[in-house]
């Protein structure tokens, strides 16, 4: 009887002042609205499972300097050479490296983010290609190249294996076309 007594009260209440009403309505919006968010944010950043089998398996490994104490986010080229040498540490070792660079397409020249990758990087994260190919040991010569989909759409992508582009003075043949997120 008072629950429902109170809810009638709330509703004149309501109906009384419409400037109160609204206000309500807004703030309560607001408030879910950013509830929301801060939980997709949340959720994408902690809870959300990372987008490749077996995560548990994936390390990163970084160089830090013993006289400096600097570390650096990439191996330099006598630790990779000793990590790789060193057989059964590691189930399988992949690398990578780049950044903005200047690609030229056969038609017109863009700036684009390219990364340079070990034969076994895909596989490390058990990415496949969409069309064409994965890396090989014999693709070792860095003279293949993968592109995402955003640059397949530029080059047409059932056109784009066997094509060649240009990164800065070196040709590379494209044997292979990423999802634009390989590991997702």
């Amino acid at each position: 009887m008072k629950a429902e007594s109170g809810m009638i009260r709330a509703l004149r209440t309501l109906r009384n002042e419409p400037g109160f009403a609204l206000s309500s309505v807004f703030t309560r919006a607001l408030g879910i609205g950013c509830s929301s968010a801060m939980f997709i944010v949340f959720y994408a950043v902690l809870l959300a499972p990372v987008p490749y089998a077996d995560p548990l398996r994936v390390v990163a490994i970084h160089t830090r300097s013993n006289t400096t104490g600097r570390r650096t986010t990439r191996l330099r080229g006598g630790d990779w050479s000793d990590l790789a040498a060193s057989i059964g540490i590691f189930e399988t070792l992949a690398r990578y490296h780049g950044g903005e660079v200047g690609v030229q397409l056969h038609n017109r020249a863009e700036w684009a983010w390219a990364y340079w990758v070990s034969p076994t990087f895909f596989q490390v994260f058990d990415a496949a290609p969409v069309r064409g190919r994965s890396f090989t040991e014999a693709d070792r010569n860095g003279r293949r190249w993968s592109v995402a989909d955003l640059r397949a759409a530029d080059l047409g992508m059932r056109r784009c294996i066997g094509q060649v582009v240009r990164i800065d003075t070196r040709a590379y043949e494209v044997v292979a076309v990423m999802p634009s997120r390989p590991l997702g």
